[in-house]
């Protein structure tokens, strides 16, 4: 099956990103897809 993975507005939150990159295996999915959608460092 075929997902895309979107993660948006993570404004400084990294542990956090950790945690929901951890629910994603582009390995056992390939044709799955991450996107990330800005806001990586803002406040």
């Amino acid at each position: 099956m075929t997902n895309i993975y979107a993660l948006s507005d993570i404004h400084r939150r990294y542990d956090e990103m950790l945690e929901c990159l951890s629910l994603v295996n582009l390995d056992t999915e390939p044709d799955s897809k991450l996107v990330f959608l800005g806001d990586y460092i803002g406040t």
